[in-house]
């Protein structure tokens, strides 16, 4: 269900919509730089040092969403090949695909979309890490934008296969982010009942491998 509300969270990321992280950039021991962004009645709480606090008010699922960008200095075009630290840590109330590293792709046939690796399908050994890099067992999901206005999904087991099926993925020009749009609990089919919700993000990386 969560995937419902993705769009209406990269939207706002469409305050997002700058030119993100760089093919020159070499790898850090520290986190990139992050920024608060919200939408309906979602909160973003700055911890200092790079953490940041998200919330959902009660019975505001699909309505209301809260996340984090990032920067990283014109990435933009590096192939997803040559990421070498994808990641962030996590506390707090999760839930199927909330929160999410959102990645913006460009395919082979220059298609743009959005990929999603998430909490609760990217950490099987349960260390509150996202880290499809080094997670063996890490779903990565996404979908790329049709020309008729359509979306083509794609769902693969780890990030290995992902850049086996994508070979020549690319990322896009827009900022990447981690977002908390869907609170657990709830009442399907709508889930609209939900109880409020927060989780807690931190030590946000997204670098790659110094151009030689």
């Amino acid at each position: 269900m969560h995937k419902l509300v993705a769009a209406a969270a990269i939207a706002a990321a469409g305050i997002a919509v700058v030119a993100a992280p760089g093919a020159n950039a070499a790898p850090s021991a520290k986190p990139n730089q992050t920024v608060c962004f919200t939408g309906g009645d979602g909160t973003c709480t700055s911890l200092g040092g790079g953490g940041f606090t998200l919330g959902i008010p009660e019975g505001d699922n699909y309505t209301s969403y809260a996340g984090v960008t990032v920067s990283s200095k014109s990435l933009t075009g590096t192939p997803f090949a040559d990421l070498t630290k994808v990641q962030f840590s996590y506390v707090g109330d999760v839930t199927g695909g909330s929160p999410r590293y959102s990645l913006t792709v460009v395919g082979t046939d220059g298609r743009d979309g959005w990929v999603f690796v998430d909490a609760a399908s990217c950490d099987a050994n349960g260390d509150g890490v996202v880290d499809p890099l080094d997670e063996t067992d890490c779903v990565v999901s996404g979908y790329f934008f049709n020309v008729d206005g359509s979306t083509e999904s794609f769902y693969y087991s780890s990030w290995d296969a992902f850049l086996a099926g994508e070979p020549g993925a690319v990322l896009g020009d827009r900022k990447p982010f981690v977002v908390y749009d869907f609170a657990s609990g709830g009442t399907a089919p709508d889930y609209t009942d939900n109880p409020a919700g927060s989780v807690t993000v931190s030590d946000i990386f997204l670098v790659a491998a110094k151009k030689r």
